[in-house]
């Protein structure tokens, strides 16, 4: 086998290192710059499969009975023997490009005469078993409302009211609606939620809307909402007729909205798939994990932690934030501190007040409006990103910027530049740069950016 593996493998290889050589002849051409380290693709919204184990099982145990392993080892043996020899074909090759047709030659007449021994009879395959039914999230094409003028509608409403402490934290977990939370001066967090359900008849919608249930519970300091939404007996999924097949007058859908009241004080964490969330001033810690769904938020003063794939954030202003976000938008308007790994985003950051670490990859467009004249430090790793600051009149600040592959322009009535490698004196391409130096007068801060294939600006 492994001479087998020599001939389809390495004489592509061999003829492809020849070219390369006679080019190489001709023409010396600058090496291509390295790239950075390709980026994970961001997690899809969870699937959910059903799988029956034992007969996947027995499937196996099966298989694994009726292949003859021994068959296949001899068979691998009388392979190996047919190429004996063969490599001395390949001893003291000439690899000039002008006699690689006469080398191939002789490797054509060589195959022919080649006796490859018939490989064995394969196992039959036993009967391959149905396909478990999945419930799976579709596409990014979901909006609130009735999926048809025609679909008929169900709604139901559930209220549930619990009395609170300033430690209890408020969860819920939600797919297809919206989460709305309202603040208020009372010792109770209520949630009332509406389920809507539509399909292309009465029966149907109440067979959907009868399949979504909402749990809640309160254990220790959790209050814990849940909405399950179940299979019925018309497709493998409810959303199947809504989503897959667009041309279909008999669309079904289901809708779930929260509308939240608590105290200000208290904490949340939220699980959403397609739903958006809309939150009031808080001063409670906020924990949101969410997919397809946008978040629209006033005042945060606690901690936030945000997980999100393909998901809008819009929020006033936040006290100290983790953020990790895949394929959306960002904004806010003001930040005291900010940790985030962003993964094609576009950014803007109205003001920065305290220090913030950053890390982007493919950002179309990241901007901050205004360092504050108070900052204490920014740190931006980015690749294949633009990157421009703002800052207000008396910020001041000293920077350490690298730039791979970038540029970086700057005004130079504010901008003193200490140490610039390599220098100016110096000659030829140099793809790597670094310049130190500060901005403004009597510099605090400390601004440090690493940016390779992008782009550097102080406005």
């Amino acid at each position: 086998m492994k001479q087998l593996y020599k001939i389809f493998y390495v004489l592509p290889i061999m003829a492809i290192s020849i070219v390369n050589c006679v080019l190489a002849q001709e023409k010396t051409e600058t090496p291509a710059p390295t790239q950075p380290e390709a980026l994970p693709m961001p997690p899809m919204p969870p699937i959910i499969i059903n799988l029956d184990e034992n007969k996947w099982k027995e499937w196996g145990e099966d298989f694994a009975k009726k292949f003859d392993s021994k068959k296949w080892e001899a068979w691998g043996e009388k392979v190996g023997k047919s190429f004996e020899g063969f490599g001395d074909q390949f001893k003291n090759m000439d690899l000039a490009a002008a006699d690689m047709n006469k080398k191939m030659s002789v490797l054509n007449e060589r195959l022919k005469s080649m006796k490859i021994p018939a490989i064995p009879e394969m196992p039959v395959m036993p009967e391959m078993l149905p396909i478990p039914n999945v419930i799976i999230l579709p596409n990014n094409n979901w909006k609130e409302g009735a999926p048809s003028q025609t679909s008929i509608e169900k709604v139901k409403n559930i209220t549930k009211s619990y009395s609170t402490k300033g430690d209890d934290v408020l969860a819920i977990s939600n797919s297809y609606g919206r989460i709305t939370v309202n603040t208020w001066n009372k010792n109770e967090i209520k949630v009332e939620v509406i389920v809507k359900a539509y399909s292309g008849s009465e029966d149907d919608a109440q067979k959907l809307l009868d399949g979504v249930t909402i749990s809640n519970s309160k254990i220790g300091n959790q209050i814990v909402f849940k909405t399950t939404i179940e299979q019925n007996n018309k497709s493998n999924s409810w959303l199947t007729m809504s989503f897959w097949n667009s041309n279909n007058d008999d669309k079904q859908k289901v809708e779930v909205f929260y509308n939240v009241y608590m105290p200000d004080k208290n904490s949340i964490n939220f699980k959403t798939n397609y739903t958006n969330v809309i939150l009031p001033n808080l001063y409670g810690d906020v924990s949101l994990s969410m997919n397809y769904g946008d978040l629209k938020a006033s005042d945060l003063t606690g901690k936030v932690n945000i997980k999100s794939n393909y998901s809008k954030i819009n929020a006033q202003k936040i006290g100290g934030a983790i953020i990790s976000s895949n394929y959306g938008d960002i904004k806010i308007e003001e930040a005291q501190d900010l940790n985030a790994s962003l993964n094609y985003c576009d950014v803007s950051l109205g003001n920065l007040l305290g220090s913030a670490v950053l890390k982007m990859n493919y950002a179309g467009g990241f901007k901050i409006g205004a360092l504050d004249k108070n900052f204490k430090s920014l740190n931006i790793s980015s690749n294949y990103s633009n990157l421009n600051l703002g800052f207000t009149n008396n910020t001041a600040f000293n920077f350490d910027i690298s730039t791979s592959y970038s540029s970086f322009k700057y005004d130079k009535e504010n901008v003193t530049i200490t140490s610039k490698s390599p220098s100016d004196e110096e000659k030829g391409y140099f793809p790597t740069k670094n310049y130190k130096g500060y901005y403004g007068k009597s510099p605090s801060g400390n601004l440090v950016i690493r940016s390779t294939y992008g782009g550097v600006k102080f406005n």
